[in-house]
């Protein structure tokens, strides 16, 4: 379980404000469009993406019967929100937004960030009198980032190529055309087809190649269906990020695997079942664009509490219960009503409002001690 909860936590940074990944810059660059924006419309879903998570840890450590650490235990907040550890994150990412609010290009904004996270290195190493173990860390930094570039510089060239052969062949139109037909019957079959090329993608090449291609074949025709431009490039970039957690490559699930001594097969598959209401919630923010707030504030406000009640009952449905004969009924309720509180319009919402009310009532109240079932369990 540490090793799943590891994966499926840490994939989620590349979606959460305000920094990102380096899809959310490019997505700003293809909108045309500030990238405060972008932070804007990604806060929500990153909201719900955690909320799932966060409940079904919890859901499932009291399952267990797993207790909250000892007081002494935990860090102190004076040991943790100090100089060495937080100059070096605060200072580069307030110069980098800054430098983005006022208007500089990103990549002039991303250079005075790397500039000052050295100088701000330097000036502790020189506070701390550490200078040659600051010095042997802004080396293996540099050493590092030199490496990153070089790996990820000819995976995009080799995308670029990729991209322009498949316009050169025709490929790109047919799957257009696929999306356009199905779309015209069923919108959830064309979202279902366009995920499939980024989640294959995604179990093999990095989340930047993986946009950047699923991009330049899918979204055109996924806004000739309606789907709104930041829906559908969001969309994209959740997948390409969840395809590092998705079986059978899965490779945030192995490096955490690695890590915690576990079994990669068995992480990858529970990552996937934490993650669940990652997993479906780009279906519902393609769907509902009040989920990425490109709506009126009340919308967003009204499916904003919806969605954060439908998260936490996913994630109730599917770790709260022992398995018995009795709990799959009520598990489904609870993902069936949570999932309609995530659908666009006010009737699913309270439908789902009332499986769940139902649903819960029926599991405290009438068939209590499900929760407390599972306390023993190792």
């Amino acid at each position: 379980m540490p090793a799943a909860v590891e994966a499926i936590a840490s994939s989620g940074g590349g979606i959460t404000p305000p920094i990102m990944s380096i899809s959310a810059f490019m997505m700003a660059e293809f909108l045309n469009i500030s990238y405060f924006h972008i932070i804007g419309y990604a806060l929500l879903p990153c909201l719900l993406y955690y909320t799932g998570v966060f409940s079904g840890v919890h859901f499932q450590t009291v399952r267990m019967g797993i207790e909250k650490l000892p007081p002494e235990e935990i860090p102190r907040w004076k040991d943790i929100l100090t100089l060495e550890r937080m100059a070096g994150l605060i200072v580069p990412t307030a110069i980098l937004l800054y430098l983005i609010a006022i208007g500089q290009p990103l990549q002039l904004a991303g250079f005075y960030a790397c500039v000052s996270a050295l100088a701000v290195f330097l000036l502790v190493g020189i506070l701390k009198r550490k200078m040659k173990e600051t010095m042997k860390l802004i080396v293996s930094a540099l050493s590092e980032g030199g490496r990153d570039v070089a790996q990820i510089v000819p995976i995009l060239v080799s995308v670029s190529m990729l991209v322009n052969l498949i316009g050169l062949t025709g490929i790109a139109p047919k799957i257009s055309g696929v999306i356009l037909e199905i779309g015209g019957t069923n919108i959830y079959f064309s979202l279902l087809i366009a995920t499939i090329v980024p989640f294959l993608l995604g179990t093999s090449l990095p989340v930047v190649p993986t946009y950047v291609l699923s991009v330049s074949i899918l979204v055109p025709p996924l806004l000739k269906l309606g789907i709104d431009p930041v829906a559908a490039h969001l969309f994209f970039i959740y997948w390409a990020i969840l395809g590092g957690v998705t079986p059978p490559t899965c490779t945030a699930a192995v490096a955490a695997a690695g890590i915690a001594k576990a079994n990669w097969v068995k992480t990858g598959f529970f990552s996937v079942r934490l993650g669940i209401v990652a997993f479906i919630l780009p279906y519902f923010f393609a769907l509902n664009p009040a989920l990425v707030g490109r709506a009126p504030w009340t919308s967003i406000l009204s499916h904003g509490i919806t969605g954060f009640i439908g998260a936490i009952s996913i994630a109730y449905g599917m770790f709260s219960h022992k398995e018995c004969l009795l709990n799959p009924m009520r598990c489904i309720s609870f993902v069936i009503g949570g999932m309609l509180l995530l659908f666009p319009g006010n009737l699913p919402s309270v439908i789902g409002l009332a499986v769940v009310g139902i649903a819960f009532v029926i599991d405290r109240k009438i068939l209590p001690g499900s929760m407390n079932a599972g306390s023993g369990e190792k």
